[in-house]
């Protein structure tokens, strides 16, 4: 079995194959030339132990030193300051774990100030060590395996520029980029790419229709492709929803209500909400406006349940944790601000909790509810997993009517947590620190 250490590299200024290793890891690695492995570099070195007692410390305040070459760590593009895990057997060592943030097609803007949003992430780095990087898909080398772009030093606290061995494991985080580009990574990483793929709205709502076991939790949607889908669901429920097929946070959304002879307009496209009486003409004449540049989905309006008079709906975060498993990190509910349907955090929307809303109905009914959306959630992750994708991270909006049933809104691997981190701080950074120990599990440490 392998055995694992905590070490930094420390350069010395020469260009010959070698690295000065503590007398300790001889037994594990035995002879004088090893292989190492780090991303998807890999090169053979020649390797000495000094005399002499060796520090049995390994720990990430402690770590072992190792002396390495110049030439060995340019070849192998080693970043300095930053506390490696070791993966020992004989004649060969592993060095990581090597993590991969994907970033988007606007490498020129990536800079240190940026990173600062991943900061509170790097909390768990003591527990994760190695090597967390940022990167354009742009800025691969595909002839060397090697990418240019930020990573994490530790020694410093800070996001620094440099250069790197193309990671196996990658933590997407964007999907603007040059097609081409990401297939060759997808091909390349195979599931070690996580939040591999992004679906909008419609494409979600048809792959989860045609699985029986999620078709009663789905509102009844359709693809706007013309203003006639609109009026045939304005007939058939009364209040509809348009929403942008590929835009979140609330974006772009309209609420359509038919009275009688006019049509009444809930416009949240701009920072104010916009009310408006229509006839049935006009309402058309304003689709056919932004219908040929916008895709959009039609779907019924959910009378959805109350809290102190403000309809709410349901934010789950499921992700996997280091055992590689999907787990519930955290459910919020999502409660509208004054004078809004919406119930987005970022269109005025306050966060409570599940117990809060459910505290009217008693402790059975909070018991009963949570164990529903704990069933709905697990069934969605497994029938993405399905798909062939390989995700690690949703957030699903969900949410129950007036009659208790309950809806699957939609999902997003690009979850927003603000109503996370004002309701509890604590569980907050857990749901950050999730996909990087998932990430550094994948790798094999």
């Amino acid at each position: 079995m392998p055995t694992t250490y905590r070490a930094m590299f420390v350069e010395q200024q020469t260009n010959t194959n070698y690295m000065i290793l503590p007398g300790e890891l001889k037994e594990k690695l035995g002879g004088q030339k090893i292989d190492v492995n780090f991303g998807f570099k890999r090169v053979s070195v020649f390797v000495t132990y000094p005399a002499g007692k060796s520090s049995s410390a390994s720990t990430i305040s402690e770590p072992i030193v190792i002396f390495i070459s110049s030439e060995i760590k340019r070849r192998i593009a080693l970043p300095g300051g930053c506390v490696y895990r070791l993966k020992l057997t004989y004649g060969q060592m592993s060095i990581g774990p090597v993590i991969g943030l994907l970033l988007g097609s606007k490498y020129h803007m990536y800079s240190p100030k940026y990173m600062e949003k991943y900061s509170d992430r790097l909390g768990v780095y003591k527990k994760v060590g190695g090597l967390i990087c940022a990167f354009s898909s742009s800025s691969v080398n595909w002839n060397s395996f090697t990418v240019n772009g930020l990573y994490y030093n530790f020694e410093k606290s800070k996001w620094e520029f440099g250069q790197f061995p193309l990671p196996k494991v990658i933590y997407r985080r964007n999907f603007h980029g040059n097609k081409i580009e990401l297939e060759h990574l997808k091909a390349l990483v195979g599931k070690g790419l996580f939040n591999s793929d992004r679906f909008d709205k419609w494409q979600m709502y048809e792959w989860l229709s045609v699985h029986e076991s999620f078709r009663e939790n789905l509102p009844d949607t359709k693809q706007l492709l013309n203003i006639e889908v609109l009026f045939e669901m304005l007939q058939k429920w009364g209040r509809v929803i348009l929403k942008p097929v590929s835009l979140s946070r609330g974006r772009g959304i309209m609420i359509v209500e038919k009275l009688d002879s006019l049509f009444r307009l809930e416009d949240y496209r701009m920072k104010e909400i916009r009310e408006v009486m229509l006839t049935g003409e006009e309402l058309r004449d304003m689709c056919l406006s932004f219908l040929p540049n916008h895709d959009y989905i039609v779907q019924q309006h959910l009378n959805l349940a109350l809290y102190q008079g403000h309809p709410y709906d349901i934010r789950v975060v499921m992700q996997k944790n280091r055992l590689k498993k999907w787990n519930c990190s955290g459910i919020e509910c999502r409660c509208s601000g004054s004078g809004s349907l919406i119930t987005n955090i970022a269109r005025g929307g306050r966060a409570l909790r599940l117990s809060e809303v459910c505290q009217p109905y008693g402790r059975d009914f909070f018991k009963a509810t949570k164990q529903r959306i704990f069933n709905l959630c697990h069934n969605f992750v497994h029938r993405m997993e399905a798909s062939g994708g390989s995700f690690a991270e949703f957030g699903i909006d969900l949410a129950l009517d007036r009659k208790g049933s309950l809806w699957f809104i939609e999902a997003n691997v690009f979850p927003s947590f603000k109503g996370f981190k004002a309701l509890d701080y604590k569980n907050y950074i857990h749901i950050r620190y999730n996909p990087l120990e998932y990430a550094a599990a994948l790798t094999g440490f």
